[in-house]
């Protein structure tokens, strides 16, 4: 019987071909799959970059809320009044200073004020601004504000307050390190001016006792950082509560003790 080499030849080159299509197919999917893991590894290394320095640029606002409690000298404010009176009147003179919740704008962006980045409940002059339940400030756009780089998605002119590129709603923490899309930055809030918190003797595992004073009469802040990364759509938001208080006396230094702090809406 004559063997039909042409059709063998023929489905020999078919599954060549298969065969070849097999391989192409295989090498794109390797490609894209490396390429995939190339960009995540980059943008977990770019959000790792991000979250480090919002850290930083928290611990800087820290000490920017405590120096600003010390300087003022909200212990024990001078005047007439309440005592939770004096201490709202020296915030209430700091000038250019905005509730971000009702006006939606402003955070102490007018000319010549002392305290940009600064921002109070201006109603309420009770024993706390808790009025203020609004925990995410910086979501609250304003006009004309410009985008902090080119790879940042929204366009300009309605932007999050703390997104501005100019920044000149928040107080900036410079890192010097200039391949991030724009350098971190945060706001203050005052949210109670005369907090008082428990306090308690605790029994640790080793028989010794810890024990916690009662917070007399201390000030709360509520400090918003905003950090970026290399791209502009990296984006940490930390958000945390302290507490100042003085231990002993109106001319003791202050302390500051942070109550909670937490990762808004990772981006």
């Amino acid at each position: 019987m004559v063997k039909d080499l042409s059709k063998q030849n023929g489905t020999a080159l078919a599954m060549t071909l298969m065969a070849l299509a097999l391989m192409v197919i295989l090498v794109l999917t390797m490609n894209k799959l490396g390429a995939s893991y190339a960009k995540s590894t980059s943008n977990s290394s770019d959000y790792d970059l991000a979250q480090n320095y919002a850290k930083s640029a928290m611990l800087a606002a820290e000490a920017t809320v405590l120096t600003f409690d010390n300087n003022a000298g909200l212990q024990n404010p001078v005047g007439g009044g309440t005592l939770v009176a004096r201490r709202y009147a020296i915030l209430s003179q700091t000038s250019g200073t905005y509730n971000v919740e009702s006006s939606g704008a402003t955070c102490n962006m007018s000319a010549g004020g002392v305290r940009q980045g600064w921002c109070y409940q201006s109603a309420g002059v009770g024993s706390d601004f808790a009025q203020n339940t609004n925990f995410f400030p910086w979501t609250l756009t304003a006009a004309n504000l410009t985008a902090p780089c080119n790879s940042y998605t929204a366009s300009s002119g309605n932007l999050p307050i703390l997104d501005d590129k100019t920044n000149r709603l928040g107080i900036t923490f410079n890192t010097n390190d200039s391949s991030l899309c724009v350098q971190p930055r945060y706001i203050i809030e005052p949210i109670s001016l005369n907090y008082v918190g428990g306090g308690a003797n605790i029994i640790q595992g080793n028989g010794a006792t810890l024990v916690i004073d009662t917070l007399q009469s201390a000030r709360v802040y509520r400090i918003t950082v905003r950090a970026f990364g290399r791209n502009g759509d990296t984006r940490v938001t930390l958000q945390e509560y302290v507490a100042i208080y003085t231990a002993a006396g109106v001319n003791a230094s202050s302390n500051i003790i942070p109550l909670s702090m937490r990762w808004l809406r990772p981006e």
